[in-house]
């Protein structure tokens, strides 16, 4: 039976060629870095990342084209040689900021010197995406109203300050339990209810119901339950917004 695997052999002058092709592809930078010369080489995507030249030039030159926070950071790395895994900003060009990540690792050449070689992408849509999470996570943190995770079966997956003061239960004491732990008696249907709009793509606003604090008692809430979806689109979980 034929295989529909090309198993025809590649000469290592193919692959990296092939390897090189990927990377322009991907719009992936390449450079080279000397440490006992102290000189990089950049290919032309990242020459044109980091708004400098292609030829071989002192690292000194590279640095100066980074954001003046970030050049203490590349200097150390590259002092250290290897590996080198780091994030930084090239100097605006008039533009809005961006990131690129560097990184790299020690070859041994035929000649027995080492040199670090690696790849430089452009990060910036990740960082702000980053960012952006950072700076919700610190609001709902910091919110008064409770903001709880679950997943699908219903664990505690998330839980913020203001669900510690509302139903008396630290994060520690209640993340990895069951939702079902604040259910008063004659509640038990509706946790299953909610996953069930849930799965249909449903919100559920301003639900009226009760819930019981780590004390036992019984308190009257508002709840709003929205999915969560992960970036492919499957359903992960849920978020609860409860107010006393």
């Amino acid at each position: 039976m034929e295989s529909d695997i090309d198993t025809e052999p590649t000469t290592s002058c193919g692959s990296a060629e092939n390897a090189i092709r990927a990377l322009q592809a991907a719009d992936v930078g390449t450079w080279r870095f000397d440490p006992t010369a102290g000189t990089i080489s950049l290919s032309a995507i990242a020459a044109r990342r980091l708004g400098t030249r292609v030829d071989v030039q002192p690292l000194t030159a590279l640095l100066e084209r980074l954001h003046a926070d970030d050049r203490v950071l590349a200097e150390r790395a590259f002092g250290n040689a290897d590996p080198i895994d780091i994030d930084v900003r090239p100097l605006a060009s008039g533009g809005a900021e961006a990131w690129l990540r560097l990184r790299g690792r020690a070859i041994e050449e035929v000649d027995g010197k080492s040199t670090i070689h690696g790849v430089l992408a452009d990060i910036t849509s990740r960082k702000a995406t980053e960012n952006a999470n950072n700076r919700l996570a610190a609001i709902v943190a910091s919110a008064d109203v409770a903001i709880i995770g679950t997943s699908l079966d219903g664990l505690v997956t998330d839980w913020n300050r203001g669900a510690e003061a509302i139903f008396g239960y630290s994060a520690a004491q209640i993340v990895g339990q069951s939702i079902t732990m604040l259910l008063s008696p004659g509640q038990e249907d509706e946790e299953r209810v909610f996953m069930e709009r849930l799965h249909r793509g449903e919100r559920v606003e301003h639900f009226e119901t009760r819930r019981r604090r780590a004390d036992g008692q019984i308190i009257d809430v508002s709840l709003t339950v929205s999915p969560v979806w992960d970036a492919a689109g499957r359903l992960v979980g849920a978020s609860k917004v409860a107010r006393d």
